[in-house]
Order: C-alpha cells, then structure tokens, then sequence
C-alpha cells in the first residue's frame, strides 16, 4: 500500500467550530478536502478511511479524544498548519503525521498508540523539570 500523494488532514473528535478551523486551512493552501472520521470507523484501518472505502466493520470502542492527521505534508506546509490550528483552538489535540507503518493500523490502535506517545512525552518533561 503507498500512501495517497494528495495533501489533506484527517480529524476526530474536533467540533463544527474546530472543523471549520480545519476547513479554512485547507482550503487556504489548497489541500483535498479534509476528512472526518467518525467513531463507526474506529475499527477500520486508516488506509481505508483515507481510500473512502465503505467497507462495514464492528464497532469499537474509543476515547473521547482530538486527533489531527496530516497526509503528504512538507515539513513548512505541517509547521505552519500546526500553528494555525494551535491559534484557533482552545485544547490541544493531539498532532500526528501519516506514516507507511500507521496507514495499516486501525484507528483505534492508532489513537490508542499516540494516547501512549502523549504520555510518555508528558512523563519525560516531568523528569526534566526535577
């Protein structure tokens, strides 16, 4: 499986407001159309959900959390898209890139993995400051 070469970003859990943030960004630097994943497609793999496949898959069970997924970025297009959205909303969600190796997780072992990363990095701050 190669990766879509269209930029676009891929979100859950934002609101209209945020989602319109979302809308505004990409349309301002002329990515696709951004994609919503809603919480019925937790248990498909994020290949399919960026292929727009109907595929049905059993519902799973995820937390309530924020996630932006950026697809084909470069590293000045990821930047200042990070900055805009930080601007433009009052939690921060949590930001990942889309890789060959997460393009063939489910979106649920995947929100699950970055919940994980988050932590860890938290923990490590902790560490730094003692």
């Amino acid at each position: 499986m190669t990766l879509k070469n269209n930029k676009f970003i891929i979100t859950y859990g934002l609101d209209n407001k945020e989602n319109e943030v979302i809308d505004k960004i990409s349309n301002s630097k002329n990515f696709s159309s951004h994609k919503i994943i809603e919480k019925s497609m937790a248990g498909m793999k994020l290949k399919d959900i960026i292929d727009e496949s109907t595929n049905i898959i059993k519902a799973v069970k995820i937390p309530d959390e924020k996630i932006i997924l950026f697809n084909n970025l470069t590293e000045s297009e990821l930047s200042s898209s990070m900055k805009e959205i930080k601007s433009g909303f009052l939690t921060s969600p949590i930001f990942a890139v889309v890789t060959q190796t997460s393009v063939e997780w489910t979106f649920d072992y995947l929100i699950n993995h970055l919940m994980q990363e988050r932590e860890w990095f938290k923990k490590q701050q902790q560490q730094k400051k003692k």
